[in-house]
């Protein structure tokens, strides 16, 4: 299977996907509603719906650009 079609990625996966810092991506997970699953003693990250947090989280769709965001 390719990277880019795992369902459960690791967090330096998720964090580079999200683009965000080790530190920001840390604090964003402990986050409630944030997409993780607990495999023993590891946290794994649900690829699709780490985008659909942060597109829920910004608020906005996939098709608006930053321009729009930041209104």
């Amino acid at each position: 299977m390719k990277k880019d079609e795992q369902i459960l990625i690791d967090a330096k996966t998720a964090q580079t996907y999200l683009g965000v810092g080790r530190t920001m991506f840390y604090e964003l997970a402990k986050e409630e509603d944030f997409p993780t699953v607990k495999i023993g003693n590891r946290l794994f990250f649900v690829k699709d719906k780490l985008q659909d947090w942060a597109v829920n989280r910004i608020g906005c769709n996939s098709t608006q650009s930053r321009k729009e965001v930041k209104k």
